[in-house]
């Protein structure tokens, strides 16, 4: 894809490229930079993955940041409803429990497996999102209680995607790209069953789901390269929240460390998969129009702070 981006750069006539991407595009405008490093001029890489371990496993050590990111939830969910973070974390650990103990979750019409209940993940710190995320467990607790629940015309559309045996492309291209840029550690599912049962205590709520088999586990074809390396001297900014859930701010570090030259800007506090723009924080927003439009990076790395607990009502991350 980075030779791709490449073609598309010079059938346009361009000698070189501004590039802005998110997640996966921060992973990939490294790779592009690191292939290409004399056609980069600006470069903002945002949410970027750890370019060491990221591939098929890369979410196998992400245990910690998305349970930093539920407990803020957890905090955020037991001053709403005027109880105790205790009991709403007690809640979540039932409707796991429940879930592990009968295979399912029946809402309405609908079955939910133990898995998905652990894939929903929050991602973005948004009173909008929050509040979803509530709406969502309070279903799931009454069905974890054996309650009839049947879900609103809101949620239909939610458990109709979830029950479908329509193939999603968004998942088919993401699994393609993936697992052709990192073989799967193993080919067999009982490696991961044995580190599963190994985390089970440690990580009950997404350590089943962050060291479970993938699409790369049955891969049909290895990867026709190695990983490139990411690193060199890359004078990129980077953007990141401290509590990142989906691509750790510990991992965000090791691409900042790598890229020499590079300046970070951390939104201290944030629980969120996507900064600028995204979060409306001025600081950060400030910082990188004043990059892509001037050209030059800060001094120094900055770090700036969310102004509440759960953000802006606005639109989320990734």
């Amino acid at each position: 894809m980075a030779r791709d981006l490449d073609l598309v750069r010079a059938a346009l006539g361009e000698r070189r490229i501004s590039y802005l991407g998110w997640s996966y595009g921060g992973y990939l405008g490294a790779v592009y930079a690191r292939l290409f490093p004399h056609r980069v001029a600006r470069m903002v890489l945002d949410s970027a993955p750890d370019p060491q371990t990221y591939g098929p496993d890369g979410e196998r050590d992400h245990y910690a940041a998305q349970a930093a990111e539920q407990e803020n939830w957890v905090a955020w969910e037991a001053r709403r409803r005027g109880t105790t973070p205790a009991a709403v974390r007690a809640t979540v650990d039932a409707i796991r429990e429940v879930a592990d103990r009968h295979g399912t979750l029946t809402i309405g019409r609908h079955t939910v497996d133990p898995n998905l209940v652990r894939r929903l993940a929050l991602g973005t710190d948004t009173e909008e999102l929050y509040g979803r995320w509530s709406d969502l467990l309070a279903l799931f607790a009454a069905a974890a209680r054996g309650e009839p629940v049947t879900p609103g015309p809101q949620w239909e559309p939610f458990f109709e995607s979830l029950s479908s045996r329509e193939v999603d492309a968004g998942a088919s291209a993401f699994a393609a790209s993936l697992c052709a840029d990192r073989a799967a550690y193993s080919r067999g599912p009982e490696a991961y069953f044995r580190d599963i049962r190994a985390h089970r205590v440690s990580e009950p709520m997404y350590g089943p789901v962050n060291r479970n088999v993938t699409p790369c586990t049955f891969w049909p074809t290895a990867p026709a390269e190695p990983p490139t390396r990411v690193g060199g001297a890359l004078p990129a900014l980077l953007v990141g929240a401290t509590g990142d859930p989906s691509t750790p701010y510990a991992g965000q570090q090791v691409l900042h460390g790598a890229l020499r030259g590079s300046r970070m800007v951390s939104l201290h506090g944030a629980f969120r998969h996507g900064v600028y723009s995204w979060d409306a924080n001025p600081c950060v927003d400030g910082v990188v129009v004043a990059y892509l439009l001037g050209g030059r990076l800060p001094a120094s790395d900055v770090t700036c702070t969310r102004s509440s607990p759960t953000g802006p009502t606005g639109p989320g991350g990734s």
